[in-house]
């Protein structure tokens, strides 16, 4: 409910900015950068939840033709791989927030907007995926259900 607030909060905005340029010639200042910087808070922090639901676009051109004990390895070696590279994103995207924010990173313009907290958001968000990466290895070291609803990780 909060996102579909803030998307229409984003909506109103973009329609006042476009008719304020085209009817009176005079644009909401710092409109596209609140847009392009809240949907990068939006993107990153429904990743996890997208990545909980098992609701990933998954590729079965091989996948399909794995026994179920293959499509359990496959899913095994998957998640090990995603943590990994999420894990090392998410340090790197840490150190980069934490950096924008020591030296006080805005956009230039006319209205200097702070670009920090969204650098915060995208890690944070990376976070939260790191650990929802580390339940799922967790559950399917133990034997959890490898898809949603009952499918199997090729079928998602």
């Amino acid at each position: 409910m909060v996102a579909a607030g803030v998307i229409f909060s984003l909506m109103l905005l973009v329609v006042a900015d476009v008719l304020g340029r085209k009817l009176f010639n005079a644009p909401i200042q710092g409109a596209i950068e609140v847009t392009e910087l809240t949907l990068v808070v939006m993107v990153y922090l429904s990743v996890a939840y997208v990545q909980g639901r098992r609701e990933h676009i998954r590729l079965e051109l091989f996948s399909s033709r794995l026994s179920e004990r293959g499509l359990r390895r496959l899913n095994l070696f998957s998640l090990v791989v995603a943590l990994v590279i999420c894990l090392i994103i998410t340090w790197r995207i840490g150190l980069f927030a934490w950096e924008s924010w020591v030296t006080g990173d805005h956009t230039m313009g006319l209205v200097e907007i702070p670009i920090w907290p969204s650098k915060v958001a995208v890690f944070f968000g990376f976070v939260v995926l790191s650990l929802r990466l580390v339940i799922d290895l967790a559950g399917a070291l133990l034997g959890a259900e490898t898809g949603h609803g009952g499918q199997d990780a090729a079928s998602g």
